[in-house]
């Protein structure tokens, strides 16, 4: 799988990767539009969308800035995928500045690697963290207030009896658990979402920039997630917040 930052119509019609894909042993994506051309926020923006759709990642060699700097050290902060690092002759690579950070060493013996090693269990504790540092939602104790001030006490009734009003209907559940490879990035949304808008709702602009993905793509989400029953759309302003009675943790092995 390939993921563009810029000419994705351009690639799919070339010569280079045409045969593969007509095989079904390419994918190329882009989130961004087919025709772009390049810009270099968005080949940074793309990093993440690289490491998510990884099981485990490797960085051969990277400088101390730049785009595989930044992808590696986003990676680490987030906690996404397990990062190994190959062991480079190079004094001014950031190799070791990335072990120091969390990375692991790679072994030297690169053919003697074994990949299902790279993605166990025991090397993914922590992928997802309950929680990641500067996630911030209203109501929360540090986050800044609105400007509009407190919500009228009407408001907060009118809210109150719209949640407890969905809570009376029939409970979805969700019990199956599921390895991490095998977990849709739609799932992985109602695992963060259950677990962030539990007893607060947050904004569709909120969620985009708390996870670091495109307006559109949450809306898609969003609306799939109220017609799944996951959710409790609010209004005025419109927030959408997990609706209760019943729901199981998405369990994730």
């Amino acid at each position: 799988m390939g993921v563009l930052s810029n000419s994705l119509l351009r690639a799919c019609s070339s010569q280079k990767y045409r045969d593969f894909l007509r095989q079904k042993s390419l994918v190329l994506i882009s989130p961004f539009n087919p025709e772009a051309g390049f810009d270099v926020g968005n080949a940074m923006q793309r990093n993440k969308y690289i490491y998510c759709l990884s099981d485990a990642a490797v960085v051969v060699h990277s400088g101390r800035e730049g785009g595989t700097w930044a992808g590696a050290t986003e990676n680490l902060k987030k906690g996404w995928v397990p990062l190994w690092v190959k062991r480079t002759e190079d004094v001014n690579a950031g190799n070791r500045l990335l072990v120091q950070q969390g990375a692991r060493w790679l072994s030297d013996k690169v053919h003697e690697v074994d990949c299902n090693m790279l993605i166990t269990s025991k090397n993914r504790e922590g992928l997802f963290p309950s929680e990641q540092p500067g996630m911030h939602f209203p109501g929360s104790a540090d986050s800044p207030k609105s400007s509009s001030g407190s919500t009228p006490v009407a408001e907060e009734k009118k809210e109150a009896r719209e949640v407890n009003n969905a809570v009376k209907e029939a409970p979805v559940t969700y019990t199956a658990a599921k390895p991490l490879a095998e977990v849709s990035f739609y799932e992985f949304f109602l695992a963060k979402m259950q677990h962030l808008c539990s007893d607060k709702a947050v904004s569709a602009e909120e969620l985009a920039q708390t996870f670091g993905l495109q307006r559109a793509q949450i809306n898609v989400w969003l609306r799939k997630a109220l017609a799944d029953g996951f959710l409790v759309k609010l209004t005025k302003p419109v927030r959408y917040q997990w609706k209760k009675g019943g729901q199981q943790v998405l369990p994730l092995e």
